[in-house]
């Protein structure tokens, strides 16, 4: 995958050969790098694709949230259905 644009450190949209986008997340993925640059795939923790073409406002908007957030909005989707089914 490679950078389309850096958000911030920790997310940047990216473009796979195929040409298929996506928002993706990582502790100090893009730290020192640049748009067109090859992403480091060790640093990837969350990948959000979206699931058609109109979905690319989603990934637009998902963006601009913080990834603190993101991480915790995952890791209270994981306990909802874990605990959801006790």
């Amino acid at each position: 995958m490679r950078i389309v644009h850096i958000y911030n450190n920790n997310v940047v949209l990216a473009q796979s050969d195929s040409g298929e986008q996506a928002v993706v997340l990582g502790r100090g993925l893009a730290f020192g790098a640049k748009k067109g640059q090859e992403i480091d795939s060790a640093k990837i923790e969350q990948t959000f694709t979206p699931q058609s073409a109109d979905d690319d406002h989603v990934s637009a908007l998902l963006s601009e949230i913080p990834s603190n957030v993101l991480q915790v909005a995952t890791e209270l989707e994981i306990y909802a259905k874990r605990t959801a089914w006790s």
